[in-house]
């Protein structure tokens, strides 16, 4: 189970896991456009999806009249990822678009969303922490954390496993 993996693993194996894809594609020449985009996106859905599998993961971890609804997490992160797939492999690295009418809507809920997969995960530590909701201010510090990268991964990841330890036995029953 990948939840499982990603909340019991030290916050250098989560590191590592992280800076691989980026150590390895540094080692390949950008010989052509195409390679770029496929660094981009393996990069990036990589840390994109660390993200969705702690927040989804947390949230087993926060009592059940707290719980958090993980639909619109579910949603936004498959958007978010077909999204930011498709504007890799459609866009060439330097072209500026123009976004209007729908195309606009679209690219204010692709920026929503990528900011929902922060908020979510952050808001699922602090609650599985203080085993209750909070509020905005409570698990900002922690969105910002999550924004930051890999510096967060490595500030926030022992926190996620002491939250997954306290709670291991009514996570493994669900």
């Amino acid at each position: 189970m990948l939840e499982k993996y990603i909340l019991e693993a030290k916050h250098w194996q989560i590191f590592i896991s992280l800076i691989i894809p980026s150590l390895i594609y540094s080692l390949v020449p950008n010989s052509s456009i195409l390679i770029i985009q496929i660094k981009n996106i393996i990069i990036g859905l990589a840390y994109y999806s660390w993200l969705y599998v702690l927040g989804k993961g947390l949230n087993y971890c926060i009592p059940r009249r707290h719980m958090l609804s993980d639909t619109f997490l579910t949603f936004n992160f498959f958007f978010f990822s077909l999204s930011y797939t498709l504007l890799n492999i459609l866009l060439d690295p330097g072209t500026t678009i123009n976004f209007r009418g729908v195309g606009f809507l679209l690219f204010l809920y692709f920026l929503f969303s990528y900011l929902y997969l922060f908020y979510f995960a952050a808001k699922a530590l602090t609650s599985a922490e203080k085993l209750r909701r909070t509020s905005f201010k409570d698990h900002i510090g922690e969105m910002f954390l999550l924004m930051i990268g890999l510096i967060g991964v490595w500030i926030l990841q022992p926190r996620v496993n002491k939250v997954y330890l306290q709670n291991l036995d009514e996570f493994e029953d669900e």
